[in-house]
């Protein structure tokens, strides 16, 4: 619950804080899309969470599970920070990011968030937290699939080794 909580407080309150107020706004369908998605998937793994789940002790599945989820955390928000620092840095305009997991493909974060959720679902040891890790990588494959073509496109030099989020392959 915490673990869960915990991301959507950074994604839904630190997050927007951090970022620049000349950022694009957030369609209303957009985050209309996401409440209605976070108001069936909570529904979900609440009940599993609150109704079926039992784990009396620390089990190997649940260490590993907070050792990836905390390495995706960490990913994410950093990834995230490159971005956000952008323009920052380098004035008004698109600028291609570099460095951290940038070397290797065009969106970190949502590797990190795949590879965050993919820890939950093994802390959770339950169908409900694998179907999360399906809903999340239904979201952001397509989403990184963009970009990339996107970052292609506007940059020329954009390098040819680096793939839109896993490394060396997709």
């Amino acid at each position: 619950f915490a673990l869960y909580v915990g991301h959507y407080l950074y994604r839904s309150v630190i997050y927007p804080w951090l970022s620049s107020p000349s950022a694009a706004p957030v369609p209303l369908s957009i985050v209309s899309m996401a409440m209605i998605f976070n108001a069936i998937n909570s529904t979900i793994l609440g009940g599993w969470l609150f109704e079926v789940g039992t784990q009396d002790s620390p089990t190997p599945l649940l260490v590993a599970g907070l050792l990836i989820f905390s390495v995706g955390f960490m990913i994410h928000v950093r990834s995230d920070a490159i971005l956000r620092d952008l323009r920052q840095k380098r004035g008004q305009g698109y600028h291609m990011p570099e460095g951290f997991l940038f070397r290797w493909v065009s969106c970190p974060n949502y590797l990190g968030e795949i590879i965050q959720w993919t820890g939950f679902a093994l802390i959770m040891n339950a169908l409900a937290g694998w179907t999360f890790v399906l809903w999340t990588v239904a979201n952001l494959l397509p989403r990184a699939l963009r970009h990339h073509r996107w970052y292609i496109e506007q940059f020329e030099d954009y390098p040819s080794s680096r793939r839109a989020i896993l490394p060396g392959l997709l």
